[in-house]
């Protein structure tokens, strides 16, 4: 609050007004924050005064909220040291605890070497193509449950509700009921979003050493309303942002590709370059050397010789080993995928 005055101060000799205002209060939706020195934890329920008397479920732990008292956690805490803070936040009719803490570096376990790279194209029709030959598709949530969306959106703007600003119009239980439906489906999507995101990088940190993505500008590609809605679907920019911390964890290394290199004009057999390629072409047909491959892969083919490049030394090739532990690591998880051969996708297990 103290710097939000003095910025009023600063901004008002400046001829601007721009009085703090509390954080606004929305349906099913809000956050707060706990210090770190306020944080309480105890495994049994101190609201209780005969506390010391129950006995409480095994692996049960209790957060003690300011003015609230003992909440049980759904799960205890999986890593043990400093608690910086702790943010509870509301979404929906679920109410969610995110811990900041701090541990030390032999407390964590990095992912072991593997010498092996891998270079990954991503796109809309294939989320991602692999230089080992495989591709995954996205689960692509919000094209499956589009229909019921529009639906619970329509419901809910036909219950009593203020419709304009100045409109003072109470919002009726139903209201209220809808909007907790809708909030409902808003998460069931972004979760498996974020589900297929996590379960796919983390399995590539696991399996690569070296990783080389393109650096697409995705804030530039929503701007194309006939594609935005697909390019929100498969979460472009989220990929990479946990491609990019989970290596930093784990100290592997990730290359980016200049915006403007031609991975998908270039052939990755004799190197020669298309002047043009339409996205309607799927299969890449060589002019020169007469090698006819899949789009996506000859892409991530030509990464792969990048990260070569770029590290100065010749990286070992997937062995059919390396491939049906990647293939296991995703079917556990169940991350479909499929095996990309020279101009032909055939499908293989889940």
């Amino acid at each position: 609050m103290n710097l939000a005055f003095q910025k009023f101060f600063r901004d008002l000799k400046q001829g601007k007004v721009s009085y703090p205002q509390f954080k606004k209060k929305r349906d099913n939706a809000g956050s707060y924050y706990i210090g770190g020195d306020q944080v309480v934890l105890s495994d049994t329920n101190k609201n209780s005064k005969k506390y010391k008397k129950i006995i409480t479920e095994c692996n049960a732990q209790y957060l003690k909220v300011p003015n609230l008292g003992y909440v049980k956690l759904s799960e205890r805490l999986r890593f043990s040291g400093k608690i910086n803070s702790v943010t509870i936040s509301q979404n929906g009719d679920k109410y969610y605890a995110s811990f900041s803490i701090s541990i030390a570096k032999e407390n964590y376990q990095p992912q072991p070497k593997t010498k092996l790279g891998l270079g990954i194209d991503v796109g809309l029709k294939s989320f991602v193509s692999l230089s080992n030959g495989l591709e995954i598709k996205s689960p692509k949530p919000l094209a499956k449950l589009a229909h019921k969306l529009k639906t619970k959106s329509r419901q809910l703007s036909k219950k009593q509700h203020p419709k304009t600003k100045g409109d003072k119009t109470k919002k009726s239980a139903n209201y209220l009921k809808a909007s907790l439906k809708l909030a409902k489906l808003h998460r069931r999507i972004a979760n498996i979003r974020n589900d297929f995101s996590h379960k796919l990088s983390s399995s590539i940190i696991k399996q690569a050493d070296y990783i080389c993505l393109e650096d697409l500008n995705v804030k530039g590609m929503m701007k194309n309303h006939k594609l935005a809605k697909s390019i929100a679907d498969v979460s472009l920019y989220e990929f990479r942002r946990q491609l990019e911390y989970k290596a930093k964890y784990n100290g592997k290394e990730i290359i980016f590709a200049d915006r403007f290199y031609p991975s998908s004009k270039t052939c990755s057999q004799c190197g020669s370059i298309k002047k043009e390629l339409k996205l309607s072409e799927r299969i890449y047909c060589c002019e020169d050397c007469g090698v006819k491959i899949d789009r996506d892969y000859n892409a991530s083919i030509n990464l792969l010789r990048l990260i070569e490049k770029q590290i100065g030394q010749v990286l070992p090739e997937f062995t059919p080993m390396d491939l049906t532990a990647m293939q296991s690591d995703l079917a556990i998880n169940r991350v479909v995928t499929s095996k990309v051969e020279v101009g032909i996708q055939q499908k293989s297990h889940l």
